[in-house]
């Protein structure tokens, strides 16, 4: 999710937990102070929580039929505040999330970068660089990539000669 997400009516969620979760997140990205009223197993109504009652945004979800998700079916528009910066919705649970997900996400992004850098050396003695620190960074992949045939997936093992001689081929052919 991100800061310019916008919710719709008819919007369907597998879970009251991930209703909650999407609205607590988007008013974290967006510097909103939120509050969960109405909040039982069928239904809930999350309000602006502006200090004068000037902001009239709300948001209600509620279960759909026999069904276990859970449907925004009213929807008041945009704020009307201004932006909070107290974060109060963060807890602790919420921000190791984010932070395991960047972590997670951070660390694989690192490692998608070295092996793509790797993947585009151009040079044997770069390649061999490269991959000694993708050993230091995780064994397992440097063992999985190691165990590949460079010359199907690093440039710096490709061979720009033809693998075979389309005169010489059809020379033969005709001589035949």
């Amino acid at each position: 999710m991100n800061r310019e997400y916008e919710f719709q009516v008819v919007l369907e969620f597998k879970s009251l937990s991930q209703f909650k979760e999407a609205v607590k997140e988007h008013a974290l990205l967006n510097g909103r102070d939120i509050r969960f009223r109405k909040n039982d197993k069928v239904r809930c109504r999350v309000v602006c929580k502006e200090r004068k009652g000037k902001c009239k945004w709300v948001c209600f979800a509620s279960k759909v039929g026999g069904s276990d998700c859970f449907r925004i079916k009213t929807l008041n528009g945009k704020h009307t505040c201004g932006r909070i910066y107290s974060g109060r919705l963060a807890s602790s649970s919420w921000i190791s999330k984010k932070i395991a997900n960047n972590i997670t996400y951070g660390g694989g992004t690192v490692l998608r970068d070295l092996i793509l850098s790797i993947a585009k050396a151009t040079y044997v003695k770069e390649w061999k660089r490269r991959m000694n620190q993708l050993k230091e960074i995780n064994r397992d992949c440097y063992n999985k990539l190691f165990a590949l045939d460079p010359k199907l997936w690093t440039k710096s093992h490709f061979t720009f000669l033809a693998k075979s001689d389309m005169l010489i081929n059809n020379i033969l052919k005709e001589e035949s």
